[in-house]
């Protein structure tokens, strides 16, 4: 992911596709406390319905914390 498409996430989250949630995921792997990819990823998975969102929640809240 470039920064000219995470500035497009971050200008509009509803815009988050499964397939640049999981490029989150693998930014989020190198960099764990990159809160709005985070956020964006959160939204993401949300979106999609996705069965790992309880999870991601969690991990977001307590990263928050």
């Amino acid at each position: 992911m470039n920064v000219t498409d995470y500035t497009y996430l971050i200008n509009k989250p509803d815009t988050v596709t499964e397939k640049q949630a999981e490029t989150l995921g693998s930014v989020l792997n190198e960099f764990p406390y990159f809160q709005s990819a985070r956020a964006l990823r959160l939204k993401g998975l949300y979106k999609q319905n996705s069965f790992k969102y309880n999870y991601a929640l969690k991990v977001t809240a307590k990263t928050y914390h």
